[in-house]
């Protein structure tokens, strides 16, 4: 996924909040939503291609025993995750709203509550990279997607304690549901997830990091509530048998 520069990104991200008194905090929520769809593009095509070369073979003797080399607990996810440059547009979305929208699909995709339907199709074939690199590729673009959840978490949990979002909406909730797209369930859960980031491993393997991130910020199907240290704890502990 093709993106804009830092600066670029920055000053778009201010040109949309500019007046707002909060302007330099929420271009940082714009950026770090953008960061995360850019890096979640990058894992699923790397992945994708991964597959489709077997690369794999490079380190273990199967798709399976691969999978449990990353981590993933579920195969499901990454499967899921393999989809998600087909959903996404290869450019950033412009605007807040749609960022977050595209992220609010993306992760509850990723955690099984909706299906991530091809909207633009494959795109045309990258140029065939060594394992070595896929793999490399792979891993280096999930730590980057990791490290966005926790930066959009933070972010907002900043916003909500600052109360920076009396700026541009009349609650918090409104704020997360129609200036930025995630939801309220969502962008609650992506702020709890942040607080209790000492709770998670950092030393865990990228690809079951992003999973348990993604899994712990999108919840049940109907849950709304916060996720508390303890849950955080037991899922970090508990889920850790291989798919």
């Amino acid at each position: 996924m093709p993106g804009r520069d830092f600066a670029a990104e920055r000053l778009a991200g201010l040109a949309i909040w500019a007046g707002t008194g909060s302007a330099e905090t929420l271009a940082t929520v714009y950026e770090h939503l953008g960061g995360l769809l850019r890096a979640l593009h990058t894992v699923s095509s790397a992945l994708t291609l991964a597959d489709t070369l077997a690369a794999w073979t490079e380190v273990a003797p199967s798709r399976e025993a691969f999978l449990r080399s990353c981590g993933v607990v579920q195969s499901a996810f990454y499967d899921r995750l393999r989809q998600v440059h087909t959903h996404l547009c290869p450019e950033l979305p412009p605007t807040v709203v749609e960022r977050g929208r595209a992220v609010r699909r993306i992760v509850e995709g990723l955690a099984g509550h909706r299906s991530l339907l091809a909207r633009y199709g494959e795109p045309p074939p990258a140029a065939v990279a060594s394992a070595a690199d896929l793999l490399h590729t792979i891993d280096a673009a999930a730590v980057q997607a990791a490290e966005s959840v926790l930066m959009v978490g933070r972010q907002l949990w900043q916003v909500r304690l600052w109360e920076e979002w009396t700026t541009v909406a009349p609650s918090y909730e409104a704020f997360l549901e129609e200036w930025l797209g995630v939801g309220t369930a969502l962008g609650t859960r992506f702020s709890a997830v942040w607080e209790s980031v000492a709770d998670l491993d950092p030393q865990r393997r990228p690809l079951r990091r992003l999973e348990l991130l993604c899994t712990l910020a999108a919840g049940s199907r109907v849950d709304t509530t916060r996720p508390t240290r303890k849950e955080v704890r037991h899922a970090a502990r508990t889920a850790s048998s291989p798919a």
